[in-house]
């Protein structure tokens, strides 16, 4: 018994000198790196590890040791660096350890930077480089290496599945560009804080992040979910958001965004996404909620430009279809009421052609204001004629349905009809 008591003494006081050890400074135990790396091979073959050098390392934050690997480079087995990070914090498992297997709990990911690149044909490489695969394959994109690895995030604890291990996921200060062929623009997330827990329903957490086309940067704080194995679900807020520092965001997505740049009011609403990552174009499924404030419309259409009071929105994107519910605009002030626009419709994106098919109401238009609103280029010779010769009187409201389509830069209003009540007008004929 005062043997085990020694030992157990001992022991504790080999501990608390590591621990004091560690914490005035990193440990190096770069002999452990071969062992490290026997490990990694089991990890998707189209990837290639290097490191420069491991040390223990104490985590002020979580007030605990981790292993720490520095100058950490991923390659592609055909020799280029697809990716580098200054430092990778990992926890590692005790109980695999004890069995021979180097099962990574934790991974905290510090100052990454990536470049992806979609070719237009939808390939996915890293750092526009694509990798090469043993077995008499050329080259293959990173869609295969990150579902393999996906497939182990999933998977219940197994020895010949590193990552089956592995809990938690944080990631600070990242930074992605994103080249993109499919949409023809170049993204960047120049800041992203993740934090992914594993629980029993799968993957979920937090991300804030800022997305950037081009000069337009919009923030964003979500919630995200990843508890099947091929979606992740993204439900975020905002507030205080203009469209037209996000029209260029948006247009990269669809060009038909491109019309928001006209709209300058703060906007809040929600946001919520479902994307499958190793789907060819990634094109997410939007479902989102709107309200806006007051602002102004500006448009190389309207005369002069629009004070606005109130705006709403809400409506779907998934894939090559838009709908949109429940969109109307208040015109004017709030001392000086103007009109109401409100519409509903479905865009589909065809192959050569677009088609528009909805629902416009206006009402409450003051006629000697209708040049005012009346876009230019809208049926020319009906908005020539009844801003000359009706000034009087008010048009109290105004339904029409129609159905657009657009090919080769032809637009064909195909139907339209509705109904009017109104009242005092004066016509001139």
């Amino acid at each position: 018994l005062r043997l085990v008591t020694g030992g157990l003494i001992v022991l504790a006081a080999l501990a608390v000198l590591l621990v004091w050890r560690v914490a005035e400074e990193p440990v190096g135990v770069g002999f452990l790196l071969p062992v490290l790396k026997s490990h990694l091979a089991v990890l998707p073959p189209e990837l290639g590890f290097e490191i420069e050098d491991l040390v223990i390392a104490w985590d002020e934050d979580d007030r605990s040791i981790d292993l720490r690997a520095t100058g950490v480079a991923i390659r592609a087995r055909n020799g280029p660096v697809l990716a580098r990070f200054p430092a990778v914090d990992v926890g590692i498992g005790l109980r695999p350890l004890v069995h021979g297997t180097l099962a990574l709990t934790a991974i905290e990911i510090k100052q990454p930077s990536v470049v992806l690149t979609r070719r237009s044909d939808g390939m996915l490489t890293i750092g526009g480089t694509q990798i090469e695969l043993e077995q008499d394959r050329t080259d293959v994109d990173v869609a295969a290496a990150l579902r393999a690895i996906v497939e182990d995030l999933f998977a219940p604890q197994d020895p010949s599945r590193p990552l089956s291990y592995l809990r938690e996921v944080r990631v600070s200060e990242g930074h992605v560009a994103v080249q993109d062929g499919v949409l023809d623009a170049d993204w960047r997330l120049p800041v992203i804080d993740l934090s992914l827990m594993r629980r029993a329903a799968g993957w979920s957490g937090r991300a804030a992040l800022d997305v950037a086309v081009g000069d337009a940067v919009a923030h964003l704080d979500a919630v995200l979910s990843y508890a099947e194995p091929r979606i992740i679900k993204i439900a975020s807020s905002f507030a205080d958001v203009r469209p037209r520092s996000v029209a260029e965001l948006l247009t990269a997505i669809d060009p038909g965004f491109a019309e928001l740049a006209a709209v300058d009011v703060p906007l809040r609403g929600t946001l919520t996404a479902r994307v499958d990552p190793f789907a060819p174009d990634l094109r997410p499924a939007l479902a989102f909620r709107i309200d806006g404030g007051a602002g102004t419309l500006t448009h190389e259409r309207f005369p002069a430009p629009l004070q606005v009071r109130t705006l709403r929105a809400s409506g779907r994107l998934e894939r090559a279809r838009l709908e949109v519910r429940n969109v109307a605009v208040a015109f004017g002030t709030d001392s000086a009421p103007g009109p109401i626009l409100a519409f509903s419709g479905v865009a589909e994106d065809l192959e050569n052609v677009r088609t528009f098919a909805g629902t416009v109401t206006l009402t409450n238009l003051a006629m000697a204001e209708s040049a005012n609103y009346w876009p230019r280029g809208l049926a020319k010779g009906a908005r020539k004629w009844v801003t000359r010769n009706i000034t009087e009187g008010s048009l109290d409201r105004l339904v029409g349905a129609f159905g657009v389509r657009v090919q080769d830069g032809d637009v064909k209003l195909e139907q339209s009809f509705g109904t009017l009540s109104y009242h005092g007008l004066e016509v001139r004929y």
